[in-house]
């Protein structure tokens, strides 16, 4: 009977040292399984970003504001008559190259006949008083007429004088106002009327451009102009053709009309440009000190302090800078950066201090 139980003992552990070799082989062989399926793939785990870095390279950014200017001769002269009247001839034509002095056109002048009348008239007078002095001093010398006489002669020849004087300059006045001469040589750009019209003191007879040199005249608000100063460059372009200029004039008072600062620029070589015509100015009017530039991009901001991230050893480190002039697309830094750090350029949402980065072919990102 014991014998019985003490089999029966050594058969259940049998069996239970067989279930347990059983199980030990399922897990060998499932354990692995899993343990391979749960394995991060280079998809599935954490890669190391490539970037793209650059050299602050040294450079200028200069900032331009683009305005419409019109094109004006250096000398010019806009005629205009001092009397009403009819025109009754044109002598000249726009385009004709007239000297200062030349006459241009005749006005008729009702006054100047009667000017002419009254120099005759005072001619007439101070003849008369010529002789009557000379009778009266002849007199006078051999005791025929008093002292106070031959003053009195005296006295009515200078007021005759003086009367024939101012006569004869008022005809020469009236003669001048008949006839519009050029106040300055130069060519006639426009002339706005024709023989037989009608003209008063605010009629323009004409223009004349002196030489051949041109102006451009422009304006600013008081935040570009007060970037410029005289001998500044500037661009003018019309049609293609571009022309260089240099600021001569900038004024100090804002015209009322427009609210503006009005601004004057000698056109270099500008003969080719049309008077009165519009052109486009382009000047510069922020420019940096010349410092390092890098791309816009790569600056970052932290509670208003710039600073980028540079490839050191395989590593981005973050270094705070400060930044000057900026343009569209770069900017200038002052401080923070060597011209041999290398920049990272490129942005990655794993990109922190002291993170693992490694640069693309070329210094590029790869594909």
């Amino acid at each position: 009977m014991e014998k019985k139980i003490k089999s029966g003992l050594r058969s259940k552990k049998a069996k239970a040292a067989l279930a347990a070799v059983i199980l030990l082989v399922l897990i060998a062989a499932i354990v692995p399984r899993f343990s391979r399926g749960a394995e991060k793939t280079p998809e599935q785990g954490n890669t190391v970003p490539v970037v793209e870095v650059q050299t602050p390279q040294s450079g200028v950014i200069r900032n331009s504001d683009e305005l419409i200017g019109t094109v004006e001769p250096r000398e010019s002269a806009y005629v205009y008559p001092q009397i009403s009247g009819e025109l009754l001839s044109v002598e000249v034509r726009a385009g004709d190259y007239v000297d200062a002095g030349q006459v241009l056109c005749t006005i008729e002048n009702n006054n100047q006949h009667t000017a002419k009348s009254s120099v005759d008239t005072a001619r007439v007078n101070l003849e008369d008083a010529k002789s009557n002095l000379e009778r009266i001093q002849l007199l006078y010398e051999n005791g025929g007429v008093s002292l106070e006489s031959y003053e009195q002669a005296q006295s009515g020849y200078k007021s005759a004088q003086i009367q024939y004087d101012s006569a004869v300059s008022t005809y020469g006045d009236q003669v001048a106002y008949s006839q519009i001469t050029a106040p300055i040589s130069g060519r006639v750009e426009s002339f706005d009327v024709k023989a037989h019209d009608n003209v008063n003191a605010q009629t323009q007879i004409c223009v004349i451009a002196g030489g051949e040199e041109r102006i451009v005249k422009f304006s600013a608000t008081e935040t570009v102009a007060g970037t410029l100063s005289a001998g500044d460059y500037v661009k003018v372009e019309k049609n293609g053709a571009a022309y260089d200029a240099v600021i001569s004039e900038i004024s100090t008072m804002v015209n009322n009309e427009t609210g503006l600062f009005e601004i004057e620029a000698d056109v270099i070589k500008g003969t080719g440009l049309a008077t009165n015509a519009s052109v486009k100015v382009t000047l510069v009017s922020e420019e940096s000190s010349g410092g390092l530039i890098i791309p816009i991009e790569a600056v970052y901001y932290d509670g208003g302090n710039a600073y980028v991230y540079t490839y050191r050893d395989g590593f981005a480190e973050k270094v705070f800078v400060e930044t000057g002039l900026n343009s569209e697309d770069s900017v200038e830094i002052t401080s923070g950066l060597t011209a041999s750090d290398q920049v990272i350029v490129t942005w990655a949402s794993s990109l922190r201090d002291g993170a693992a980065v490694k640069i693309g072919q070329n210094g590029g990102a790869e594909e």
